[in-house]
């Protein structure tokens, strides 16, 4: 059974007998599948409890909270737990679909088909078109000044002390209220703004790699290339390729 784009609102009976059926369907021997949106629908029959699983890097955070018994693996195009798939953003179709004919198959079986096909293989992450979260949905005032600090000098070398008298807060109060309101550290945020920068940078324009890293706060290239491969699977000229024929 394969789902896609499932209802995403809070739960009524419709979601009640869908869960029931994929329960049912589950326990009955059927492999399930689904894309984009649909392991929502996996998630809310609770058959994704304690697995991995992965949905469409623009629904992350609502998934996560939502169901946080759920081992999300966000940057993965497909996951595979027993007899339950999801795949990542609807084009993951092609990647998940490969994935079926190597599960009932085989592998080589799988790659004839790629290759009929002239599909690119399987991909292996979605990182690259995710989209930076700002996670200001919480109610802590200072930390959202903090974080609007960030992104405005972004480029300059932010520490914690200065951040946390910005906030007229303890460096040690800081760091703890940081967490809490953005579930990552102040110097694990300022890097996600200085690499989302710099993707726009390399979208929109030839600079330079070297060019851009220093604009963005890095004065050693290398560094910002091993950087930008941890946040987006790629390094910054693949990146830049990738996205600029995409466009």
């Amino acid at each position: 059974m394969l789902l896609s784009s499932a209802h995403i609102a809070p739960s009524s009976a419709d979601n009640g007998a869908l869960s029931a059926a994929l329960r049912q369907q589950y326990q009955r021997g059927a492999v399930l599948a689904s894309i984009c949106t649909g392991a929502f629908a996996l998630a809310e029959a609770g058959l994704l409890d304690g697995r991995e699983a992965t949905t469409h890097w623009g629904f992350v955070e609502l998934f996560r909270r939502r169901f946080p018994q759920v081992l999300l693996q966000p940057e993965q195009l497909v996951t595979h737990s027993e007899r339950l798939f999801c795949s990542g953003g609807f084009h993951a179709y092609q990647d998940l679909c490969l994935r079926l004919i190597e599960h009932f198959c085989d592998f080589e079986r799988a790659e004839q088909t790629a290759r009929a096909l002239v599909l690119q293989g399987e991909r292996p992450s979605q990182l690259p078109y995710r989209r930076f979260d700002l996670h200001k949905q919480h109610q802590d005032a200072a930390i959202r000044k903090v974080q609007e600090h960030i992104e405005a000098h972004y480029a300059q070398a932010l520490g914690n002390a200065e951040l946390a008298g910005l906030a007229h807060l303890s460096e040690r109060q800081f760091k703890r209220r940081f967490q809490a309101a953005v579930g990552e550290t102040a110097p694990q945020y300022l890097q996600r703004v200085r690499v989302e920068m710099a993707k726009q940078e390399l979208r929109s324009s030839r600079e330079p790699v070297e060019r851009i890293a220093d604009r963005v706060g890095y004065s050693d290239a290398a560094f910002f290339r091993q950087v930008f491969r941890r946040h987006t699977g790629l390094i910054p000229q693949d990146y830049r390729r990738k996205m600029q024929r995409s466009a």
